[in-house]
């Protein structure tokens, strides 16, 4: 991975990506790169794109769009830290214009109803200027500042409304319960007590879920069984941040439910969606384990799963742009644990392509661009091939070679069904103990005709971790 070094703009406290001519656009306080001829009348302002929104501007600029990019000041400290990692970044050095908030807006971090800050005004003034024909949230960040914008400038987009019920988990829960979509049981509050009252007495003590409200892949998420439990991940989780840098005031309490987990992905224009692909996501408490893609043939066999999604893109009224959905089927219901109003995260593009003939970012990019796609469904493949996504775990702590790292990737690559494997470890080079996805150091993508050989290596990379495949690479570098 390469990640852009930040640099302060001369005679400015601009943060902005270096070697690009920076200019203060007319008739307002945005520091913006100097303009550029395009032939395209396309021009889509993508907010954030991190994560997998990095393969966003490769599409879009591949079918004639030109990209600019509004970065949050929440994006552009993740894209800093690389907590969110971004394998492809390189996709979006060409024709792809970093446009950072002014120090006001950095300080104040994003905020909830981003007219109410000053220099949103200027955003919107010079996004009519810059001809923006399309906003899109290329990452959770994202998501409301997106339809904020979109709603400014009269273009398409989700309702500014429902923005909050997009990202705040009780919210959301709330107003799927409220449109009739099954969900979990769940509170939302800062008070362990009151926690503890609600599993006692409406849960009849039975394990419950405590998570932040507006964090991702598995970011403070908490499993509890008693009262302990609960008490001690109000200590750990009131007042810390979360994945994104925004303060955990309330945590939301929710039923535990038991069943397979299944995620819905999709994209959508006016209202119309489009199922691009189902995924089953493995997980060990909080600890993300694999993401298989479904076939098409299993997909079709899971009608509810579908349903209940789509049913929920419509009550949040996600009608435009890419999404993704929890859903959970239990022994006896399905119900609907979350949705997020972006790309699914973690899951490499290119090997959703290589399974199905497709995959959300290149859907979202022509439907984007050409309403009409979403009535054309990709070519099925002609033949079945088996594929998952599996995050890499570690049980060590400690800095890490690079050289480490390819002798970790030669091992892996000598299992059959792996194409590719993807290091997510950050430029400081420390491997962490694995507790959630974003502490993964890495993924690998396996890929085979036979479903048999992709199961026997997972199960051969997870003996692979526990025979010492990350303490021996440690242990090596305190001897040498």
């Amino acid at each position: 991975m390469r990640f852009p070094e930040w640099c302060v703009a001369p005679g400015t406290e601009w943060c902005v990506a270096p070697r690009t001519e920076w200019c203060v656009a007319p008739g307002t306080g945005w520091l913006v790169p100097r303009s550029r001829r395009y032939d395209a009348a396309m021009i889509c302002a993508i907010v954030d794109a991190i994560s997998t929104g990095s393969g966003l501007p490769y599409a879009l600029s591949n079918r004639g769009a030109r990209c600019v990019q509004v970065a949050t000041p929440i994006g552009r400290r993740l894209i800093e830290r690389e907590v969110i990692p971004q394998p492809d970044l390189e996709w979006v050095q060409s024709g792809f214009d970093y446009l950072p908030n002014d120090p006001v807006s950095r300080s104040r971090g994003v905020p909830r109803i981003p007219s109410a800050c000053g220099d949103f005004p200027s955003l919107v003034l010079w996004a009519r200027r810059q001809g923006v024909t399309h906003v899109l949230a290329g990452s959770e960040p994202g998501v409301e500042l997106a339809d904020s914008l979109a709603d400014a400038l009269d273009l398409p987009g989700n309702s500014v409304e429902l923005s909050r019920a997009r990202r705040d988990k009780d919210t959301m829960s709330r107003t799927l319960h409220y449109a009739g979509v099954p969900v979990p049981d769940s509170l939302r509050t800062s008070n362990p007590t009151s926690a503890v009252r609600f599993w006692n007495d409406e849960l009849g003590g039975t394990p419950v879920v405590v998570k932040p409200l507006s964090s991702a892949g598995g970011n403070g998420v908490t499993f509890c069984r008693d009262e302990a439990e609960i008490r001690a991940a109000f200590s750990d989780l009131v007042g810390s941040l979360d994945l994104f840098g925004t303060r955990n005031e309330s945590l939301l309490v929710q039923r535990q439910m038991s069943g397979r987990l299944f995620e819905v992905c999709t994209v959508s224009d006016s209202g119309r969606h489009e199922v691009v692909l189902v995924v089953e996501t493995t997980k060990q408490a909080a600890v993300f384990d694999a993401m298989r893609l479904l076939t098409p043939r299993e997909v079709a066999e899971r009608d509810a799963v579908v349903d209940v999604a789509l049913r929920a893109l419509d009550a949040l009224e996600i009608r435009f742009g890419a999404a993704h959905v929890e859903v959970l089927v239990g022994p006896d219901a399905v119900v609907v644990i979350e949705v997020a109003a972006r790309l699914i995260g973690f899951l490499p593009p290119q090997l959703s392509r290589e399974a199905l003939n497709t995959d959300q970012v290149e859907r979202l990019a022509d439907v984007t661009l050409c309403a009409e796609a979403i009535s054309v469904a990709p070519t099925a493949p002609e033949r079945e091939i088996f594929a998952r996504a599996v995050a890499l775990r570690s049980d060590a702590e400690g800095p890490i070679r690079e050289q480490q790292l390819g002798a970790v990737e030669a091992r892996l690559l000598e299992l059959p069904s792996v194409r590719r494997v993807h290091f997510l470890i950050a430029r400081d080079r420390r491997l962490e103990v694995t507790c959630d996805l974003p502490s993964a150091p890495g993924l690998v993508e396996l890929l085979h005709e036979d479903p048999e050989q992709v199961a026997a290596d997972h199960v051969a990379i997870r003996k692979l971790e526990r025979d010492g495949l990350w303490r021996s690479l440690l242990d090596a570098r305190l001897t040498s």
